[in-house]
């Protein structure tokens, strides 16, 4: 159900991973009344799952040809991760 991914943590060697990718995953910040929406890409992934601390990497995955680094890491609420990226190339 996910897509292959190539997590490449701060000097470290690359290590493909499946993780679910959204290229449009929704942000919302605020409340109903006077919320913003946005899109980003995202991917999610248990945490068990993670090679490294994100605490402390900065990583970059490389997804269908495109190369991302980690803007921001939310919990998903069933134990792992929304990782928020940003296309660098």
């Amino acid at each position: 159900m996910g897509v292959p991914i190539l997590y490449r943590a701060k000097d470290e060697q690359p290590i493909e991973m499946t993780l679910v990718f959204d290229e449009r995953y929704v942000l919302t910040q605020g409340t109903a009344e006077a919320g913003v929406e946005t899109t980003a890409p995202a991917v999610f992934v248990p945490k068990a799952d993670i090679p490294v601390s994100l605490a402390t990497d900065d990583p970059q995955l490389t997804i269908d040809g495109s190369v991302y680094r980690v803007t921001e890491r939310q919990p998903d609420g069933m134990g792992g991760l929304v990782l928020l990226l940003r296309k660098i190339r």
